[in-house]
């Protein structure tokens, strides 16, 4: 956008510097994203979280990637964090079972019993991931949303269904790795007919502004909840 196309007490949005004030010149107003934006009937400050780039980006892989039927399975890992508490109410909305894991068991409390997942698990208490996988998906996955990789991400792999789609998000416990890591067997991609897919939620614009009118529509009328 151009500096001609905002007028003064105009609500913007954009990449810019976490800040009390920010002056931006013309290059600057297109480098960080600048464009207006409007209250929707919910808290302006929503537009940084569920609504922003953490909400944007469930909606990019969730719904925009993954394509979810209803009645599927989506599993998302770090379901308590901003992106996972978002692809867990998306795949409500959308009428799938909705499963996630979580590192305490305050976490795994809210996701069940504040917003309405299926099943979730405490990674950190549990055993054997197998079988708590097999417990909480009893179907098998179709959509694996993958935060956090390493062992949580390989269990999850091989629950996938046939024609099943792993989302890779974020990689929270692999960021500081300095050695290689094993990753899917090819041989299981093919036979099963996966789909395996990294994403920037930044090369999605079309998504991310859909999901700012879906979003503010289910906020107003309280299908999200968020712990801001």
């Amino acid at each position: 956008m151009q500096w001609k196309d905002f007028s003064k007490e105009d609500w913007v949005r954009g990449f810019m510097p976490w800040q009390d004030r920010v002056l931006l010149n013309q290059a600057q107003v297109a480098e960080c994203g600048v464009q207006k934006t409007k209250a929707n009937g919910v808290p302006l400050s929503w537009h940084l979280g569920i609504l922003g780039m953490p909400g944007q980006t469930a909606w990019v892989g969730l719904k925009g990637l993954g394509a979810p039927k209803v009645g599927e399975t989506v599993f998302v890992s770090a379901a308590s964090g901003a992106v996972g508490m978002t692809v867990g109410q998306i795949a409500q909305q959308l009428s799938c079972h909705v499963v996630g894991c979580a590192g305490s068991d305050d976490k795994v409390a809210y996701v069940i019993d504040e917003l309405g997942f299926d099943a979730a698990f405490n990674y950190k208490t549990e055993p054997d991931l197998d079988a708590a996988f097999a417990r909480c998906c009893p179907n098998g996955i179709d959509i694996n949303y993958e935060n956090v990789g390493g062992d949580i991400s390989m269990a999850a792999f091989n629950h996938l269904n046939e024609f099943g789609r792993m989302l890779i998000c974020g990689l929270i416990s692999r960021y500081q790795s300095s050695e290689p890591q094993p990753g899917p067997a090819l041989m299981n991609m093919l036979v099963r007919k996966l789909k395996i897919q990294g994403f920037i939620v930044t090369d999605h614009p079309e998504l991310c502004d859909e999901w700012l009118e879906v979003g503010s529509e289910w906020a107003r009328e309280g299908k999200l909840k968020y712990n801001e």
